[in-house]
C-alpha cells in the first residue's frame, strides 16, 4: 500500500505544471532629465514573454509633465506605436500616459499583445527653463 501511495504521489508531482520564471530588470537606470535633455528610452527583447509589466518612478523639481509611450517591433528596427494597459488609470487600453506629479506609474501587456521588442520612451515635451527630474524604469517579465 505504501508503494502504491508513493507511486501515485510521484506521478502527481511529475505531472504538476511547471511555473514560469519572472525576470526583473532595470530598463532605464536613474536618469537626470533637464529641459534640453528631457528624453530617455530603452529597448528590451520580449520574444518569449507572456506578460510584461513596466514601473516608472518619476521625481521632478516642479509639476512638469512627463509623457510615457511604448513602441513595438518585430525585428528591433522598424517601430510602431503600441497600445498598453494603464493599471493606474483603471486598466484602460491606451497609447500614451502623461504623469503630472511625482510618484510611480504602472503599465502592462498580456500575452496576446506581447511583441518581440518593446521600446519604452519618456519625454518632457512642455518643460520650462530650469526644470529637472529623475526617471527610473523597471520591468518585470513573466516567461
Amino acid at each position: 500500500m505504501k508503494k502504491l501511495i508513493g507511486a501515485i504521489l510521484a506521478i502527481l508531482l511529475l505531472a504538476s505544471p511547471c511555473f514560469a520564471a519572472q525576470v526583473l530588470t532595470t530598463a532605464i537606470a536613474e536618469t537626470a532629465l533637464t529641459k534640453s535633455a528631457s528624453e530617455t528610452k530603452a529597448t528590451i527583447y520580449t520574444g518569449d514573454t507572456e506578460k510584461l509589466v513596466v514601473f516608472v518612478d518619476y521625481d521632478a523639481n516642479s509639476n512638469e509633465p512627463l509623457d510615457i509611450s511604448f513602441d513595438v517591433s518585430y525585428d528591433g528596427t522598424n517601430w510602431l506605436d503600441a497600445k498598453f494597459y494603464d493599471y493606474t488609470g483603471g486598466a484602460t487600453l491606451q497609447t500614451s500616459e502623461q504623469l503630472t506629479a511625482d510618484g510611480w506609474y504602472y503599465a502592462y501587456w498580456i500575452d496576446e499583445l506581447s511583441p518581440p521588442y518593446v521600446r519604452i520612451h519618456t519625454i518632457g515635451n512642455t518643460w520650462s527653463s530650469g526644470s529637472t527630474a529623475t526617471v527610473t524604469v523597471y520591468t518585470a517579465e513573466q516567461k
